[in-house]
């Protein structure tokens, strides 16, 4: 392939802006690295009144797709530029197989896991997904073999109780207080067990004698009675 002299050109590489000064055989080209700082490999100088580094790259530290548009690739021997495009395509292909691996080994660690369940109440077939039911299995601290023993369909579970549990040690409390007057406040009796133990009584003898602040004010100025 024949020299091309003008091979200076302006090109942006790792968001950096650079002039191709020439090819330096086989596989690096010599630039004005306009933005970048100083290394081992390159040099300082002036160019156009302004501080720059000279710098050799390698031709596949270059995006090869803007590589082929510069002038320069023109004066690559074609053995350097199949050299340079393959290497390109084997960095595709190695992370293709780091993914390749990666997917393996999911599905490794869900294998034991089937990917279909059978309901123990209406006995019809349901898909799951294995790093879904490990992680059920786990929060519940039980064998696999047991959740599957178990499982039931979502139909037949029947709908999943949202929200906090009420504690049972406060079921038998009503859901409110009642003033002598008529009046009736909506408990919280987690702030009567509060108020319980400070005042050593019990959350069933405060809920007995309720007085609402109308009939006997607790809070703020006491109304004044003429």
């Amino acid at each position: 392939m024949s020299e091309v002299n003008d091979v200076r050109e302006m090109f942006e590489n790792d968001g950096k802006s650079m002039e191709v000064v020439k090819l330096v055989h086989p596989d690096k080209i010599l630039v004005w690295d306009k933005s970048g700082k100083a290394t081992s490999d390159s040099w300082t100088g002036m160019s156009g009144g302004t501080e720059e580094l000279l710098r050799l790259i390698k031709l596949e530290d270059i995006d090869l797709e803007l590589l082929k548009k510069l002038k320069v690739w023109n004066v690559v021997a074609p053995e350097v530029q199949s050299a340079v495009s393959n290497h390109v395509r084997v960095i595709v292909e190695n992370a293709h197989d780091v993914m390749a691996k990666a997917r393996a080994g999911r599905k490794v660690k869900f294998a034991n896991i089937p990917r279909e369940m059978i309901c123990v109440k209406c006995a019809e077939p349901i898909k799951v997904v294995p790093s879904t039911v490990a992680a059920k299995v786990e929060k519940l601290g039980i064998l696999l073999v047991d959740y599957i023993k178990d499982f039931h369909c979502q139909h037949c579970r029947g709908p999943v109780t949202r929200g906090k549990k009420p504690n049972p040690a406060f079921a038998h409390l009503p859901k409110v207080m009642k003033c002598k007057c008529g009046k009736e406040v909506v408990i919280n009796v987690y702030q009567l067990k509060n108020k319980a133990e400070k005042m050593n009584t019990t959350i069933e003898e405060l809920i007995k004698n309720f007085e609402c602040q109308g009939c006997n004010r607790t809070i703020g100025r006491k109304k004044i009675i003429k």
